[in-house]
């Protein structure tokens, strides 16, 4: 219990803790880690990626959260800066998939840290059904391998500035590694400088745009009033 609590926690006193695990804290498996984790007490989550250089969509982060969600789990997916058409891409293949339970969380601001707290704001609300939600005690995040450290920090700190620090949420990640178009060295080094600051409480202070994806704009507050959640219905089985 102490390392999940650990592994949950932004506080002064355990950051630099997080040096000594090479996957930062995170709880990382390599393939699809639905085992040990509950259909009844887990949300599957989708960070949106860039899209490719050429404009295209890439679908290998929805279609690996995807993947794990037709075993059973809600799925919610978070994160656009193109006016909504990911997303509507997202939940139609979701959808087509078969996964019982799709949640979608659209806020304008097309940044990692407007689609944590987009998680968050749907962990408290669930768009009315508090029944599932109210179970909700593990998150998975599936993300690329290379966005997943930025994420996993603010999300995990987000929960404990947002909720409290004796939130009952534990964040697990699966990283979708060498898929997709493959970040050029200026997005990683924004990707680590994004991080760091956002540890140093920096960050929000000088926000450029988001690689391979539009300006952002809305607020950026703990609970943005700009943020749309939606419940995608269920497509009659075969």
């Amino acid at each position: 219990m102490e390392q999940r609590q650990m592994m949950n926690s932004l506080s002064p006193d355990v950051v630099p803790s997080l040096n000594l695990f090479p996957s930062f804290g995170v709880n990382v498996s390599p393939q699809t880690p639905s085992v040990g984790l509950s259909t009844d007490t887990t949300l599957v989550v989708c960070f949106n990626g860039p899209r490719r250089s050429d404009g295209a969509i890439q679908f290998h982060r929805v279609d690996a959260a995807i993947v794990i969600a037709q075993q059973g789990y809600p799925l919610l997916l978070v994160g656009d800066a193109n006016k909504g058409e990911d997303l509507a891409a997202f939940v139609a293949r979701a959808q087509a998939a078969g996964v019982s339970m799709i949640l979608s969380a659209y806020h304008p601001g097309g940044k990692t840290l407007s689609d944590a707290r987009a998680i968050i704001w749907a962990l408290e609300h669930g768009l009315g059904d508090h029944e599932t939600f109210g179970r909700i005690r593990d998150v998975l995040m599936v993300t690329d391998d290379w966005h997943r450290p930025r994420a996993h920090t603010m999300l995990v700190g987000e929960l404990e500035v947002i909720l409290g620090p004796d939130h009952p949420f534990v964040v697990h990640c699966h990283d979708v590694i060498d898929q997709g178009e493959r970040p050029t060295p200026q997005m990683l080094l924004g990707e680590g400088r994004g991080r760091e600051m956002y540890l140093q409480r920096k960050y929000g202070e000088t926000i450029e745009a988001p690689a391979g994806k539009p300006s952002g704009h809305g607020s950026l507050e703990h609970h943005p009033h700009d943020l749309v959640l939606s419940r995608a219905a269920s497509l009659p089985g075969p």
